[in-house]
């Protein structure tokens, strides 16, 4: 992604702003960086951690620096120095906590001057260059008086992440589209927080422990058929043999879309089998209508033995295939009740999921 403005765009675009849109715009820029100074630092002990358990060099070497403040000299000035002399626009004032000390680098001297590693500045720097972007489109938006219309989130003000954006709208400064999904965030976040005081009323320690442990999304899912009473009991087969299922059931929790596409559809794959049985006595006909069309009928006797094959070992399979799988078992229920079916699409997504638990893939297609 390409930088959009100039710096003398930038500038002329800045010096149109009031003093305080200018101000509250700079220092705006000047936090998201800190952030992304130290998101990067924390993500890359994390990782180290992760490779390295009994190795501490790298956590010694992140911990010790911290992005204080950058100070901007003006557009065409130069009248800060860095620690190694050259003239500087933008300073960056880092403290380092072992020595007690502070530098004054400028933003292409970090590795030399802090010994980072490579990779460690190059995602500080390429950070700080998606912030500028952000920059840029909240200018051009200005320079077009495209503002964000605040009003039916003004209830959000007293939200940490909402303040600030609230603050801004109100300053007639544009939003990003960034800060517009942050500020959308936060109303899904309020909506359902406000939402888990009417669902958890009646909810025992154990039960809101383990929604709490679900993806937002999960979570705002659950709460809601709480809230309505819906729990998707009625459609149970007589043998549930997912534990998390069987945990849900026991807790009295709705049951989520994940586990009720699941157990429907592989429910669906063992009541029809002896359907499939009596088909392939009965017709000895090309089970494809056209070339390139094929019944239901001709697909399960033809992939009956697969599903089996995955549904066996479907507790092995990654997170990623996870979601295939899920989709699989819709679009073959799907296909059970008439609408159209994608068998090249198929194949590929098995074949993907046969090759990641290691199955046999001889004849899989018949």
């Amino acid at each position: 992604m390409k930088k959009v403005l100039s710096e003398k765009e930038t500038h002329s675009l800045m010096t149109s702003l009031t003093e305080e849109q200018r101000h509250f715009i700079s220092n705006y820029v000047v936090q998201c960086k800190k952030s992304k100074w130290l998101e990067v630092l924390s993500r890359s002990k994390r990782d180290f951690n992760y490779k390295n358990p009994n190795t501490t060099t790298v956590n010694v070497e992140t911990n010790e620096w911290t992005l204080k403040t950058i100070i901007d000299g003006g557009y065409g000035k130069r009248p800060f120095k860095c620690d190694c002399g050259a003239s500087l626009r933008h300073q960056y004032i880092v403290y380092n906590s072992k020595e007690d000390k502070e530098y004054k680098f400028g933003s292409t001297c970090f590795e030399e001057h802090t010994n980072l590693n490579a990779q460690i500045v190059k995602d500080i720097k390429r950070g700080f260059y998606l912030i500028d972007i952000e920059l840029d489109e909240i200018l051009i938006k200005y320079k077009k008086k495209e503002l964000f219309d605040i009003s039916s989130f003004l209830h959000l003000k007293d939200e940490l992440v909402a303040a600030d954006l609230i603050k801004q709208a109100k300053l007639n400064i544009p939003l990003s589209t960034k800060q517009i999904d942050k500020l959308r965030k936060a109303e899904l976040h309020y909506k359902h927080n406000r939402n888990k005081q009417e669902a958890y009323k009646d909810l025992n320690e154990l039960q809101i422990t383990l929604i709490e442990k679900l993806p937002l999304k999960e979570q705002i899912e659950l709460v809601k058929d709480l809230i309505k009473k819906e729990f998707h009991y009625e459609d149970l087969p007589d043998t549930v043999d997912s534990a998390e299922i069987q945990l849900f059931v026991k807790l009295g929790l709705p049951l989520l879309y994940r586990h009720r596409i699941r157990f429907n559809t592989i429910e669906s794959y063992f009541q029809t089998e002896h359907l499939i049985s009596e088909a392939a006595t009965e017709n000895q006909q090309s089970p494809f209508k056209k070339a390139t069309e094929i019944t239901y009928d001709a697909f399960m006797k033809h992939h009956l033995h697969i599903l089996k094959k995955v549904r066996e070992n479907q507790d092995k399979i990654s997170s990623d295939n996870e979601k295939v799988w899920i989709n699989i078992q819709h679009n073959i229920k799907e296909f059970r009740n008439g609408k159209e079916f994608n068998h090249s699409a198929f194949k590929v997504d098995i074949d993907h999921i046969l090759r990641q638990l290691d199955l046999s893939l001889e004849n899989k297609y018949g």
